[in-house]
């Protein structure tokens, strides 16, 4: 059971990697991005506009830049490497996600909200 859930987790990860070094290469080519939807519907920027900026600018040790490009979640993100690892452990072991860690989640969501209303009301 264990090991079937490592796999399938190693497996999403694979998947992850392997589409967004296609993404980063198509990028690299063409330097089309996927466009925001909800920016092109709204005019603003939505919480995660700028992703893709920051993890070019990371994979080229770009900080400054990467930072300008989404300030939340340049801060936040080793904080979400985290949970995620907690939450593969929780898988792995067995455990169910506690209460507390719920409300934290919740509580990013927010955060995460208000920085995307901040970004655009500043």
């Amino acid at each position: 059971m264990k090991r079937e859930i490592v796999k399938k987790e190693l497996q999403t990860i694979s998947l992850f990697l392997i589409l967004g070094f296609l993404y980063y290469l198509w990028l690299s080519v063409t330097n089309i991005g996927i466009p925001c939807i909800f920016k092109l519907v709204t005019g603003w920027q939505c919480p995660g506009c700028g992703i893709t900026h920051l993890c070019v600018d990371l994979l080229h040790f770009r900080f400054v830049q990467a930072y300008q490009a989404n300030q939340f979640l340049f801060v936040t993100g080793p904080l979400l490497l985290i949970e995620w690892i907690y939450v593969f452990w929780l898988k792995v072991t067995g455990k169910t996600l506690p209460k507390w860690n719920q409300r934290l989640v919740l509580l990013y969501l927010i955060a995460l909200i208000i920085f995307g209303i901040g970004r655009n009301l500043l």
